[in-house]
This record gives C-alpha cells, sequence and structure tokens, in this order.
C-alpha cells in the first residue's frame, strides 16, 4: 500500500519568515488549504508568538486543535513555522 504524500501550501508570516501547511490526509482542496494557512498567518499562530503560553515560551512541543473542513473533522499541529492537518 502506497501512503500519499499530501499536498503542501507556503506562505510568509507578516514578519517575512516562509511558513506552511501540509495535508496529510491528501483530502483537501489547495484553496481550502491556503484559506486556512492565510488564517494562521493572521492570527500570529507561526513563530515565536504563536509559541507562548501566558508567560510560558514553549519551543518543542507543538500545539494542537481540532477543525472542520468542507464537513470533516481533522487534527491540526501547529509547529514553529509549519502546521499540520492529520485524519481525527
Amino acid at each position: 500500500m502506497t501512503r500519499s504524500r499530501g499536498i503542501t501550501v507556503e506562505g510568509v508570516t507578516r514578519r517575512g519568515r516562509r511558513c506552511h501547511l501540509s495535508d496529510h490526509t491528501a483530502t483537501l482542496s489547495r484553496d481550502t488549504l491556503e484559506s486556512l494557512l492565510q488564517d494562521l498567518i493572521e492570527q500570529d499562530q507561526f513563530g515565536m508568538l504563536g509559541l507562548t503560553q501566558g508567560e510560558t515560551l514553549s519551543l518543542d512541543n507543538p500545539r494542537f486543535t481540532h477543525v472542520q473542513l468542507e464537513g470533516r473533522l481533522y487534527r491540526l499541529l501547529v509547529f514553529r513555522y509549519h502546521a499540520v492537518i492529520e485524519e481525527f
């Protein structure tokens, strides 16, 4: 069984750093991924600001949540400059 590599879209944070979003499920449209990446950028979810939790800065652990996209529920992991969509 061969696993699909999925789709990755790239963007630039408001501070000029490259960031990207990878769909490991290979089920979402490129338009949906680009829209989600833009939302993450606008919400400052990437970089050092995205890693702060109150007064604590966590560099090694990703943050995760669940999102509903195109009628399905997915897990969203956000690292410093990379976000990943996985099956829930």
